[in-house]
């Protein structure tokens, strides 16, 4: 499966510019396939492609394939995008940050069909060479398609700004996360989407999600490998969480005992 002229399970007609989401046609022996999918890149043609190519081999209806690609959501800090009521639209991509897929998030916030655009960037992984000649370069890519650049985190400084876009604002270094969200929180925009990305040690959805939450928890390196929403303890500030994990298992030991209790 795949683009190629020879792939059993061929992908053409891809497209993709936000809010417009993902398109395209699957051919294979049974015909062709047109979709719709509720992502928001290009990139995401080839798991959708591998899920259909699946799909068929057993032997699932076509028409129902499409219908249910169609109603799959995107999986929150996957490449979601997240609406806030009254403000900004969030491209959320904070579970991995290897370089060579950077282009790949870059890309989909550059055909975003929006007036103003910001990009949040945190640790960048896997890449050769000196850290300041990747994130240099990384900036260099956003700042090429942005109104605002953000960098977030320890190697925030390896950016190399020029001094007139710090002075301008295109460029803000912050060395927090909660730095970076009160920064959003002040000067959010209705008309504006802003793309996220970073690896998971640093949690960058929680810029998105205190805007719409009451988000207490800011540790920098909590440990935990869950984005912030599946975790739920995004509330709770994080010197508490050990109190809110014993909590969870008495309850979880008490509807145990209660599912198991034999009726009198």
């Amino acid at each position: 499966f795949g683009r190629g002229e020879n792939a059993h399970y061929r992908v053409t007609d891809v497209h993709a510019a936000f809010p417009q989401r993902l398109t395209l046609r699957v051919h294979w022996e049974g015909g062709v396939l047109p979709l719709r999918t509720r992502f928001i890149a290009e990139h995401f043609c080839l798991p959708v492609a591998a899920a259909v190519a699946t799909a068929l081999e057993l032997g699932l209806d076509p028409q129902r394939v499409g219908e249910q690609v169609a109603q799959f959501e995107p999986l929150f800090s996957r490449g979601a995008a997240q609406k806030v009521p009254n403000g900004p639209t969030f491209l959320i991509d904070s579970v991995k940050a290897p370089l060579h897929s950077l282009g790949l998030a870059l890309s989909s916030l550059d055909r975003a069909e929006a007036p103003y655009k910001r990009v949040v960037l945190g640790h960048i992984s896997d890449y050769a060479g000196k850290a300041d000649k990747t994130y240099r370069k990384a900036y260099q890519d956003a700042r090429a398609i942005a109104d605002e650049v953000i960098f977030v985190g320890e190697h925030a400084h390896r950016a190399a700004a020029p001094d007139q876009d710090r002075d301008s604002g295109q460029f803000r270094e912050m060395r927090s996360v909660r730095e970076a969200a009160e920064h959003i929180q002040a000067t959010q925009r209705p008309d504006e989407v802003i793309l996220i990305k970073g690896s998971s040690n640093l949690h960058l959805e929680r810029i998105a999600l205190a805007l719409t939450r009451d988000v207490r928890c800011w540790e920098e390196r909590c440990g935990q490998t869950r984005n912030c929403l599946s975790c739920g303890r995004y509330g709770i500030p994080f010197e508490r969480h050990p109190e809110a994990r014993a909590a969870q298992k008495r309850a979880r030991r008490w509807w145990r005992r209660l599912l198991h209790k034999k009726p009198p």
